[in-house]
């Protein structure tokens, strides 16, 4: 049997191709970024975790790869848009060699056969930007905006 959960998001692994990020100085780099949540849930949100990895293929320099880890989650909310549902997650996360900053990240599930999408902010370090790259449809799997 599950733990009840009325509104959260599950990401096995979710990966966008060429997608821009945006740093906090300006910097736009594009590369590969991968997504997971885990048991991200309004009810427990001591529970969950999300990650958001970012490995710059833009062949400048410096390289601008990164990892982000949640360590907090404050806030899960749902809201059922014509698109879907979307989740939106705030919180606190680690950035390796960086620090810790809040995030906000928006997860949308998307009907069938339409994309998903994640939009993702680390404030004060960076954010997906530009085009934000559709994921397979089920990829965002997300629970409570009946």
């Amino acid at each position: 049997m599950g733990i009840r959960c009325s509104c959260g998001v599950s990401v096995p692994i979710a990966v966008a191709e060429n997608q821009e990020v945006t740093f906090t100085d300006g910097t736009v780099r594009t590369g590969t970024a991968t997504y997971t949540a885990t048991n991200v849930c309004a009810d427990t949100p001591e529970l969950g975790t999300v990650t958001f990895t970012f490995v710059d293929t833009s062949g400048e320099l410096p390289d601008r790869s990164f990892t982000f880890t949640s360590t907090n989650i404050d806030t899960v909310t749902c809201e059922l848009v014509v698109e879907g549902c979307v989740v939106r997650v705030t919180g606190t996360g680690v950035v390796a060699n960086e620090g810790t900053f809040s995030f906000l990240a928006s997860f949308q599930d998307s009907p069938d056969l339409i994309n998903d999408f994640i939009v993702f902010t680390i404030e004060g370090f960076a954010v997906t930007s530009g085009l934000i790259m559709p994921l397979p449809s089920g990829s965002v799997i997300a629970q409570g905006c009946q």
